[in-house]
């Protein structure tokens, strides 16, 4: 499943969902073109119970010039949206978060797994060019 942020304004398309499950990316916040803009990666379980295990992914990518500030906390957990149990890492680069699930398990439908911190993207200078790409796959 991938997803795309324009500057003008985040858009997201969906790409096609993986086995059985129903995971969905949600929509970012809007960004201006050469501004910034913090949010939190996350996947939302759609139509449950969906399953995850150790090689999932959820990644943040930064493209045509845009990228994610590094001066701060650069690693921190991935937390299930219920009841913030830790259910993996994240970790911050220049170019792309990444996001890996450590173990398996399953979460409801309306229940996700979320970065517990949010992550500050620098968006391109140009107008209408995709700036970040989200994904969520079985690796």
């Amino acid at each position: 499943m991938v997803a795309l942020a324009c500057a003008a304004a985040l858009t997201v398309s969906h790409g096609q969902a993986f086995a059985a499950a129903d995971w969905r990316l949600p929509s970012g916040p809007p960004v201006s073109p050469g501004g910034t803009v913090s949010f939190y990666l996350k996947v939302t379980c759609g139509q449950g119970p969906c399953g995850y295990s150790s090689s999932f992914l959820l990644v943040a990518r930064a493209v045509n010039g845009a990228s994610f500030d590094t001066s701060g906390e650069t690693s921190f957990d991935l937390v299930e949206t219920s009841d913030q149990a830790r259910v993996g890492s994240c970790q911050v680069e220049e170019y792309r978060v990444v996001c890996q699930v450590a173990g398996s398990g399953s979460v409801d439908t309306g229940v996700g797994l979320v970065s517990a911190q949010s992550v500050t993207g620098v968006a391109s200078p140009e107008a209408g060019t995709p700036a970040f790409s989200f994904s969520w796959s079985d690796s």
